[in-house]
């Protein structure tokens, strides 16, 4: 007997998984998964047992909770995020207006680690200290530097890359045009303003 294919989306929330059914018809879910890290890709297998449904589901690795100095001043928070067989790092600053923990950051480092790209995302001290207006340029530029630096020491064997979301993308380009960025192999932009 063929096995029967079903399309499946999850979303991730923090403390369990919430399964959405496409195409279920009649079939009832028994189980709930519960979890706290765990990363489900499109093209996992299933296997179906009377109307149980049985995944294939590979765990991630843990978000590691970091910080590191900034002009020998500021202590910023950054979360690092590599997967087991990690391809490259990517260290990504958030945009002006929010923090590392805002869901667009979150959901790009989590698509990133599920094709094998690790992340260190990083916090810029105005919002650390929750102020609303962001730091002086230089100040900006030191954080981006002092991340990329930290991301060297953690992956010493993986290529570097640097970006961010609009704001921190920008920091990021001007950090890279004053070559105060160490060893990175390129950058990478989200929301970026380019003009020719």
């Amino acid at each position: 007997m063929k096995k029967p294919q079903y399309a499946c989306n999850f979303k991730c929330a923090r403390a369990a998984l919430v399964p959405e059914w496409r195409n279920w018809q009649t079939r009832q879910v028994q189980d709930l998964v519960l979890a706290r890290e765990w990363r489900f890709e499109s093209s996992f297998g299933h296997q179906i047992h009377g109307n149980k449904i049985q995944l294939k589901v590979a765990a991630m690795n843990a978000v590691r909770e970091l910080q590191f100095s900034v002009l020998d001043k500021d202590e910023v928070s950054a979360l690092l995020l590599l997967p087991a067989k990690a391809s490259c790092l990517l260290v990504m600053a958030h945009g002006a207006g929010a923090g590392m923990n805002h869901s667009f950051t979150s959901a790009m480092a989590d698509e990133l680690a599920a094709v094998g790209i690790g992340t260190l995302r990083y916090q810029f001290p105005y919002m650390e200290q929750r102020r609303g207006v962001p730091d002086p340029q230089p100040v900006l530029l030191a954080t981006v530097a002092a991340a990329v630096k930290l991301a060297a020491k953690l992956a010493p064997n993986l290529p570097l890359f640097a970006g961010g979301k609009s704001m921190g993308g920008r920091m990021t380009s001007l950090a890279a045009a004053e070559q105060i960025l160490e060893s990175i192999s390129g950058l990478v932009f989200f929301g970026f303003p380019l003009h020719p």
